[in-house]
């Protein structure tokens, strides 16, 4: 196997990673002002706020999207 000459698993080599979907995208616009503009990450305080705002999102996948834009909490 060519990938074992080289070294390197074979599951590197198929991975195509997912585009990010538009519901997400605005999800993750609507994390980061929030976010900015009052300093505050807490995942649960942030699942508060969207859930007003009209998004439906929960816990886990605030906190998986604000991994994914380098929000420290």
């Amino acid at each position: 196997m060519q990938s074992e000459l080289l070294g390197i698993s074979r599951g590197c080599l198929s991975y195509e990673p997912r585009p990010v979907s538009d519901d997400d995208l605005k999800l993750m616009r609507h994390t980061d002002k929030w976010h900015v503009g009052y300093l505050l990450g807490w995942n649960r305080m942030m699942e508060d706020n969207l859930c007003q705002e009209g998004f439906t999102a929960g816990q886990l996948q605030v906190t998986i999207l604000m991994r994914t834009m380098g929000t420290e909490t």
